[in-house]
């Protein structure tokens, strides 16, 4: 007789359901075993960690009903919790500052220049007198000097000729000053005559090359000493132009060492050494040397990126036309019934730039634009379909994307490129090192460099403009193989920490664990809802398939927390814009990048990571890493890349640059008293 078959299923069900518990059951007797023969401590550890291995997803699920359960049946508890809660504040990043330029200060050497001594017997020259003769002064109305018989006597700056005038300088221009002419008051520039000499004229042509360099001729000018129509005006026109040149000099050769700007003062994500003008020791070379326009030239950075830069600025300097337009302000964002002064450069390059037919189209547009501030209905449909033509999105806001499709070939926009990368260059090692790591955000690249030359590049994603990369130098000292990855106290505070309050078993779900003094702690033991709860710990993600770090990271311990590192999200690296990260710079390679740091091969890294263990390899042959922001960059052959300005530095740059400009044009100035 056959049996009722649905019977039959839940019998065969009901069988396999008890043999699925007896197995259980088994497998829960054998760890309480072994459990029992732990002291309590390390058994009550490894029984929760064998539950969250067996039972992981049911015991979040139980954790969370007997949670639900409570806030029901307990509602004034968990709303003395929220209210704790409240209050807390999200961290933020570094900020972008007004930049604050040098101080400038009123100088005057009056009252400051030694006593003048009585004049020394004078060491006569030639060889009808001997070597080693000595005799008087010379005679009245005997010019030996130019009879090559002695050393000409050196005119000197006096209090007569600082008397009733001052300048306006730099204080850290005037302290040199001071320091040199109160104890060496002869002139530097001028002869015997008053006039200035070879070394001034020297000088002068140098200050005119600047521009070569990136810099910026105006911020030299000298004017020469006019003809006086006496000896006093004469010696007063003969130390203002003495002291104008020495200043001018100084700032020139700060500015050609070090940059005209202290990258520190522009924002957070700027972090170099002390920003250094060494004023006084540029003086004392000046005064020392036997070529002061060679020395000058000496300070800019002698490396070939530089070098390619300079051969690109002059390139490009000699492309532009009368009738190119100067590039759109770095920064302008234009939206639809806005006034901006940037506009009518807009217009002008979409007349240029877009393609016959879309001139065609609104071609009674461009006719009828007379140059106003306004965009207007009729020019955002423009700007719409320069967008749409471009494959940008066609929202007729002018922002960063929009002017780079305009204006990416002009000549004078892609000359700004390169005076600003000059100027960030400045703040690097003059010498980067024949052997170095650069990662240049705005191409989202980074390079490892071996004997001068690139040996291996790769594509990398940085910070996102929310969470930006820092601009450092550094040294790569280890490398970590199956990291751990510490969770930067932001990423606790501003995104996971509503999700531990709601659930601790969220941590464990995704490989986290609680660290608190060396040691692990029970998420559920934590106070996440007080600041002093949360503060007393760190959350570290454990290695594996799914850890945020991947395979590797590349340290070079810095205070931004930043370094290279592996990563499972592949396909970002395939975007063209790759600012998506925290700040760190994931590696599309990095096993490549490991080989390379480590002087090995992929292969070894491959045998480290296959071992499974968490392990530090230190990088025997430390090596400098540039956490670098060149929206213009060459390679290895010259040629120069230019890249978007990911973060809006080239604006907060030129800003500054400005700020000093109009700093200087105070400069210099004479107030007579």
């Amino acid at each position: 007789m056959t049996g009722n078959p649905v019977l039959s299923e839940l019998g065969i069900a009901k069988k396999k359901r008890m043999r699925t518990g007896i197995r259980l059951l088994t497998l829960a007797l054998a760890a309480s075993v072994a459990i029992t023969a732990m002291p309590v401590g390390d058994a009550k550890a490894q029984r929760r960690t064998l539950l969250e291995q067996w039972f992981a997803d049911a015991a979040q699920r139980a954790q969370q009903r007997r949670t639900d359960r409570l806030r029901r049946t307990n509602p004034e508890l968990f709303a003395t919790e929220r209210a704790k809660a409240a209050p807390v504040k999200k961290i933020t990043g570094p900020s972008y500052y007004t930049y604050k330029t040098e101080d400038l200060t009123s100088f005057s050497l009056a009252g400051l220049l030694p006593e003048p001594v009585a004049p020394a017997p004078v060491r006569l020259k030639g060889p009808s007198l001997g070597e080693d003769d000595w005799g008087v002064p010379t005679p009245e109305g005997v010019d030996l000097s130019k009879t090559g018989a002695i050393e000409p006597v050196m005119p000197r700056l006096t209090e007569a000729s600082l008397t009733g005038w001052s300048m306006t300088l730099e204080d850290g221009i005037a302290d040199a000053l001071k320091a040199h002419y109160s104890k060496q008051p002869d002139y530097l520039w001028l002869g015997s005559d008053l006039r200035p000499n070879g070394k001034a004229s020297d000088l002068l042509t140098t200050f005119s090359r600047s521009g070569e360099f990136g810099l910026v001729p105006e911020d030299y000018e000298v004017s020469l000493p006019q003809v006086a129509a006496s000896p006093e005006e004469a010696e007063g026109a003969a130390a203002r132009f003495e002291l104008a040149l020495s200043a001018a000099a100084l700032r020139y050769a700060a500015d050609a060492s070090s940059g005209r700007i202290d990258p520190n003062k522009i924002s957070g994500y700027h972090d170099f050494p002390r920003y250094g003008r060494d004023y006084k020791g540029h003086m004392a070379a000046l005064a020392e040397s036997d070529d002061p326009a060679a020395m000058l030239e000496s300070q800019h950075p002698a490396n070939e990126r530089f070098a390619s830069l300079m051969a690109e600025l002059a390139e490009l300097r000699a492309s532009v036309s009368d009738d190119d337009i100067e590039p759109v302000k770095p920064g302008t964002l234009i939206k639809p019934g806005q006034e901006h002064e940037e506009l009518p450069k807009i217009v002008e390059l979409i007349r240029r730039k877009a393609s016959d037919e879309l001139k065609a189209e609104h071609a009674a547009v461009l006719s009828a634009y007379d140059g106003a501030p306004v965009f207007g209905e009729e020019l955002v449909g423009l700007v719409k379909a320069f967008q749409k033509e471009n494959g940008l999105g066609a929202d007729g806001v002018i922002g960063r994307n929009t002017i780079a499709k305009l204006q990416h070939e002009s000549p004078k926009a892609r000359i700004s490129k390169i005076e600003l990368s000059m100027e960030r260059l400045r703040w690097l090692p003059h010498d980067l090192g024949s052997r170095h790591v650069l990662i240049n955000q705005p191409a989202y690249r980074a390079t490892y460099v071996s004997g001068g030359k690139a040996q291996l590049s790769m594509n990398v994603v940085v910070g996102k403009p929310s969470n930006q990369t820092s601009f450092f130098t550094d040294t790569i000292e280890m490398v970590e193989v199956n990291p751990y990855w510490n969770v930067p106290r932001s990423i606790l505070v501003n995104e996971m920490l509503g999700n531990i309050r709601a659930n601790p078993g969220y941590l464990s779900s995704r490989n986290y664990e609680v660290v608190s003094g060396g040691s692990t702690r029970d998420p559920y033991s934590v106070d996440w809802y007080s600041p002093e709860g949360y503060k007393s710990v760190y959350i570290r993600q454990r290695p594996g398939g799914g850890n945020a770090l991947g395979e590797l990271k590349i340290l070079f311990p810095n205070r931004h927390a930043i370094y290279m590192h592996d990563t499972p999200a592949k396909k970002l690296f395939s975007h063209s814009m790759r600012a998506y990260s925290h700040g760190c710079v994931r590696l599309a390679d990095p096993r490549a990048m490991a080989a390379a740091v480590l002087q090995t091969s992929k292969e070894q890294v491959a045998s480290y990571i296959a071992g499974g263990q968490n392990q530090t390899i230190p990088v025997k042959n430390k090596l400098p890493v540039y956490v670098s922001y060149f929206t213009a960059w060459p390679d290895d052959d010259g040629d120069v890349g230019y890249y978007a300005d990911v973060y809006g530095r080239d604006k907060a740059l030129t800003k500054a640059l400005e700020q000093t400009r109009e700093m200087r044009q105070s400069a210099g100035s004479i107030a007579e008293s």
